[in-house]
């Protein structure tokens, strides 16, 4: 009876199918990582074979094996994204990723199992299939556009983008092989689902057999523990997990408003309370200075900042500052916040920039020509919305980032605010933010002959020398003005073909300028101060630390949140270069030479 059994043909096909697969489990997993391992995550690896073999058992023996296969097989397939840009994978997450999809696939193939021979099964073909690849096919869609897997800071990118901004980016970097690729992909889904529906997937057994009852029951089990077991530890859920990270931390900076004003008017210690001063911070968007004429670029980008650093005493360019990240958000929640890279503070308790000139007397105002909300009130808007007075002037909130208007529309915005004599301005710039000729009038469209991409670029940072010079012009006149700091939140790294996405990471995406210009009056009265500052102007520095040196700049005094460590206004400065990071920690800076000197 046993031997019988044995001989049975459908136990055959199970052993030989669940065999083949164990071998192109194999092969997978050395084709990305160069090892084939039997240590590592066997439950995974054997389990996927059995609901492999399960599914193949349903249909007669030659007919639909790749109908079968094929769609399993792509979704595996994109796990190869992360060797093909750079990142290494171990087996035992090559074997959670093919467990993962094959655990779900084989739930998705169950239902279809006991669905009525109806236009109601091929509906569910069709529509599930297209939700099973629908993953694969986004990874691999955001690989040809970057380069690269995605990874947290990546996705929260994403979330806090919206329609246009994604439109800007994929006119940028979405090239021809892209869109053919897409019309082959979409193309072969098309006639794949046909195929499908021509044949209808003829199932092999009656649904009142024992061994489709038999067959069923354990492809049901192995489905489970699969999905249970592998959605764990796959790399699609680690990057879930890490991304809820992201979000909690960000989330809980807005939720702590109430307990760090608290803190704050227990601990800041103005040095002057009747001191007067207009103090100005404005942010770029996307300036590499090594596409800057005033950091020695070849093209004359910057012919305002240029005259500046050649003629102006009270201007002071430093030379090797670069950003914390690659990504506004994770950039301006540390350098508009107490949090830097090099403390070990909670973000969700670190006070931001505008609450603690507030508590030492300072009016504040935040003037932006950025969309103000996106997939949820970022921790920037959070910020922004501790000024006493705010300007907006991209009235889409989060439909569109092509802006209303060119970034000179904040000169109206600057001219319009209630001036006080103790007082923050910021001014947040759209800047050089992909879509390049987006950004630009076309009387500034002056460079020719580099690539439509580089050409636009440049023409981009010479709108913005600019708006920074009426901006400049704007705030210099006033009764108690005493200063304005400009940096860039990071840079696109247009040279490599690259914007600023962190899984594709280049260093020239840190490059970033950053700049200051004093009023007599400050460097008078403030003169310690502004030579120190000229003295660290070849240190290198990381924008996390704008908090620190414009409350050294504005002579703001605290208790807990000092670190004269990171300061640029302090003696005690740290400008040890190995010291300095980006990515938030990640990655350790690679200070490069100005060209001018």
């Amino acid at each position: 009876m046993i031997l019988n059994y044995i001989r049975n043909k459908h136990l055959h096909r199970f052993i030989l199918s669940a065999l083949i697969f164990l071998c192109l489990e194999f092969v997978f997993s050395w084709l990305l990582t160069g090892t084939i391992s039997f240590r590592y995550e066997r439950k995974s690896l054997l389990l996927s074979a059995v609901v492999s073999a399960l599914i193949v058992n349903f249909y007669p023996p030659r007919n639909y094996k790749i109908s079968l296969w094929l769609p399993l097989v792509i979704a595996v397939s994109s796990l190869s994204i992360r060797p093909l840009s750079g990142e290494s994978v171990s087996p035992a997450e090559c074997y959670q990723y093919i467990g993962l999809f094959t655990g779900i696939y084989g739930f998705l193939f169950l239902i279809y199992l006991f669905l009525p021979q109806s236009s109601i099964r091929k509906f569910y073909l069709v529509f599930t299939l297209f939700l099973f690849l629908l993953p694969a096919g986004l990874l691999w869609f955001y690989y040809i556009l970057s380069g690269s897997w995605p990874h947290a800071d990546t996705v929260m990118a994403v979330l806090q983008t919206n329609p246009a901004e994604a439109w800007s980016y994929m006119k940028d970097h979405f090239h021809w092989i892209g869109i053919l690729c897409t019309l082959v992909i979409l193309g072969a889904f098309y006639f794949f689902c046909r195929h499908l529906l021509t044949g209808g997937l003829p199932i092999i057994y009656d649904r009142h057999t024992r061994y489709f009852a038999v067959a069923s029951i354990l492809l049901f089990l192995s489905s489970a523990i699969l999905v249970l077991h592998a959605a764990k530890h796959s790399p699609l859920q680690q990057l879930a997990s890490e991304t809820q990270v992201y979000v909690k931390k960000y989330n809980g900076f807005a939720e702590n408003k109430k307990k760090r004003e608290s803190a704050i008017n227990q601990n800041i210690q103005p040095r002057n309370t009747e001191e007067k001063g207009i103090y100005v911070l404005v942010i770029g968007e996307s300036q590499n200075r090594l596409h800057m004429g005033a950091y020695g670029y070849d093209r004359d980008t910057t012919p305002w900042l240029s005259d500046q650093l050649n003629n102006n005493p009270d201007f002071i360019r430093f030379t090797q500052a670069y950003s914390c990240h690659t990504h506004t958000v994770p950039v301006l929640t540390y350098a508009l916040t107490a949090k830097n890279q090099y403390n070990t503070l909670s973000l969700e308790n670190a006070v931001s920039i505008l609450e603690v000139a507030k508590a030492a007397g300072y009016h504040t105002a935040w003037i932006s020509n950025q969309v103000q909300y996106s997939a949820w009130d970022t921790p920037i808007t959070v910020i922004a919305s501790e000024a006493e007075q705010q300007k907006w002037f991209n009235k889409n909130v989060g439909e569109t980032t092509k802006t209303n208007f060119y970034d000179e529309k904040v000169i109206n915005g600057i001219n319009s605010i209630k001036k006080y004599d103790k007082m923050l301005i910021i001014v947040h710039l759209m800047g050089n933010h992909g879509s390049y000729e987006d950004r630009y009038p076309h009387n500034f469209q002056k460079f020719n002959g580099r690539g439509k991409v580089i050409d636009a670029y440049d023409n981009s940072i010479l709108y913005n020398d600019y708006v920074v010079s009426k901006i400049y012009d704007a705030v210099k006149g006033l009764p108690n003005f005493q200063g304005m700091v400009y940096f860039s939140d990071h840079t696109d790294a247009v040279d490599q073909g690259l914007a600023h996405d962190a899984s594709s990471f280049v260093y020239p995406m840190t490059y970033i300028p950053l700049y200051m210009f004093f009023s007599p009056n400050y460097i008078h009265q403030y003169g310690k101060t502004f030579q120190t500052l000229k003295s660290h102007s070849d240190s290198c520095f990381t924008n996390d630390l704008i908090f620190n040196t414009m409350l050294g700049i504005m002579h703001i005094q605290t208790d807990s949140i000092d670190e004269p460590n990171n300061d640029l206004t302090a003696d005690t400065y740290d400008a040890t270069p190995s010291r300095f990071r980006t990515l938030y920690g990640k990655k350790e800076i690679q200070p490069i030479k100005d060209p001018q000197n």
